[in-house]
């Protein structure tokens, strides 16, 4: 798998997504995350805990990757919820603890945007500049 650093285009967005969502990213330190583009998987978005011994060598906690080309083929509101979908499975950022995926862990992901958000043809969504619909 071939990745690169893609910080400066990754990197604004999660702040953006922190400081619109406190009560949901508030564990989310996004100068101390790894910004990946790979390619190959079958999300738009992972994120991965940089577990012992490499956490002795970085200051960083976890690795952020955005897969193209599911990701690049995204709206820019589509591709803010991926990487929001991915930010809410941090359970405790020092520890490196992730949330499993599911209905559960994603709960605030699926009340937000609801169940189609990746594949619905016009979401009419904006989660950081309009804020989410209003749930149900």
């Amino acid at each position: 798998m071939t990745a690169t650093l893609c910080t400066d285009e990754i990197r604004p967005l999660v702040e953006k997504l922190v400081a619109a969502y406190p009560s949901n990213l508030s564990e989310i330190d996004p100068s101390r995350l790894i910004y990946i583009k790979g390619k190959g998987k079958r999300r738009a978005a992972s994120i991965s805990a940089i577990k012992s011994p490499y956490d002795l060598f970085v200051n960083q906690k976890f690795i952020l990757t955005v897969h193209g080309p599911k990701y690049d083929n995204l709206s820019d509101d589509k591709k803010a919820i991926a990487i929001f979908d991915e930010l809410i499975r941090v359970k405790d950022f020092e520890s490196g603890d992730l949330k499993g995926y599911g209905v559960v862990s994603n709960y605030e992901t699926l009340v937000t945007w609801g169940l189609d958000w990746l594949e619905a043809e016009d979401a009419d969504v904006a989660p950081v500049f309009k804020g989410p619909k209003k749930a149900l």
